[in-house]
């Protein structure tokens, strides 16, 4: 695993550790500054009455979502796949996943090569189940973006998505 801390090469300062590790305890702290101008200095400390968390713990999924594992390593058709994109996915992700124009800029694109080169057939199965709430995007059953009609889809519905989504990988 990569570092984190500023100090072995990475991307976070010590106080944003802190609050990492305060999140994920599901433990309430304060945000502390010390001194001024250029010389300011923060801390993270545990305080009962201080922020809550947001993450909380994670409830059970119901016992009718789809399983994360494929039924088989085989498992999944392409050309089925796309007839389920269309009705489920095309319209946030645009034709053949290449995304929608949004204000001159394109977005939800999926069917981009470098993407496509870093995720596994796993992951896109997961992220098919769960969504992506923190994009805006709905789960397997969530019709936000969808038909009225719009039907939960199934475990072999998911496993035909992924097979059309890795086939874009070509």
């Amino acid at each position: 695993m990569a570092a984190f801390a500023h100090k072995s090469g990475g991307t976070l300062t010590a106080a944003q550790i802190q609050v990492l590790v305060h999140e994920i305890k599901g433990s309430r702290y304060r945000i502390v500054e010390e001194g001024q101008g250029e010389n300011v200095r923060i801390r993270i400390v545990a305080d009962e009455k201080g922020i809550v968390p947001k993450w909380g713990t994670v409830e059970p999924a119901p016992a009718s979502t789809p399983p994360y594992l494929p039924p088989d390593k085989k498992s999944g058709d392409a050309t089925e796949g796309g007839l389920v994109f269309e009705r489920a996915c095309a319209a946030c992700h645009g034709f053949n996943g290449m995304g929608k124009d949004s204000k001159g800029k394109l977005e939800n694109q999926i069917n981009d090569p470098a993407f496509l080169a870093l995720i596994s057939d796993q992951a896109l199965r997961r992220i098919i189940i769960t969504g992506r709430p923190d994009l805006g995007m709905p789960n397997y059953a969530q019709k936000n973006g969808r038909s009225k009609k719009h039907q939960p889809l199934t475990s072999e519905e998911i496993a035909d998505l992924v097979a059309l989504i890795a086939s874009w990988r070509n």
